[in-house]
């Protein structure tokens, strides 16, 4: 994920989360810009800030689904405007 202008995010906009080891966690949503966003957070350290998904967009408010497949791999899913499932991986 690498940092790029934050969007903002609509009110009530759903967060997807997923925690891929013990005591960490990662969060998801969409930006008012259209981008997908992710922060992190585990007991070592506070939250980090919000990147840019590389690759990941989805309509204002929309849900992103999260799995971890394994502890150094995520896979995001989210609808795009045509009705498409878009998908991204990464660390």
């Amino acid at each position: 994920m690498e940092q790029r202008r934050r969007g903002h995010v609509k009110p009530g906009s759903p967060i997807g989360a997923v925690a891929r080891k013990p005591k960490h966690l990662d969060l998801f949503v969409t930006g008012s810009n259209e981008l997908i966003y992710g922060t992190w957070w585990d007991t070592a350290d506070p939250w980090a800030d919000w990147r840019q998904v590389t690759d990941g967009t989805a309509p204002p408010g929309s849900p992103v689904s999260v799995v971890a497949r394994n502890p150094d791999q995520l896979s995001l899913f989210a609808t795009s405007r045509d009705g498409r499932v878009n998908s991204t991986s990464g660390p």
